[in-house]
């Protein structure tokens, strides 16, 4: 079930980011590292009220922050979709819930 982020579910999060980053390394992706994201990225997620889980009986399988801010680099881009829009930050799903239906 994805919910709203509480704060409880930022240890799991943060404990979830080393396998996250090393599935990602795994597959030639490195947007993913030390410097980003940090726990002060989903700690302001939380306080905002942008982050967001998939709970599946107690246990966090994803999580994404959702907000209308966009990154700057995508000015230019030739959307096809009115502003403002929804925008997806910080989406992934922990390695063990992958295609297992956390990202659908």
């Amino acid at each position: 079930m994805i919910r709203i982020a509480e704060p409880a579910d930022l240890e799991a999060v943060a404990a979830s980011l080393e396998s996250i980053v090393s599935a990602m390394r795994a597959t030639g992706n490195d947007q993913w590292g030390p410097a980003y994201p940090t726990p002060e990225h989903f700690n302001q997620d939380l306080a905002e009220g942008w982050l967001f889980v998939d709970d599946e009986g107690g246990r966090v399988r994803g999580f994404a922050a959702l907000n209308f801010d966009e990154p700057e680099q995508y000015s230019p881009l030739p959307w096809t979709v009115g502003r403002p829009s929804l925008v997806v930050h910080r989406l992934a799903v922990v390695p063990e819930f992958r295609r297992k239906g956390a990202g659908e």
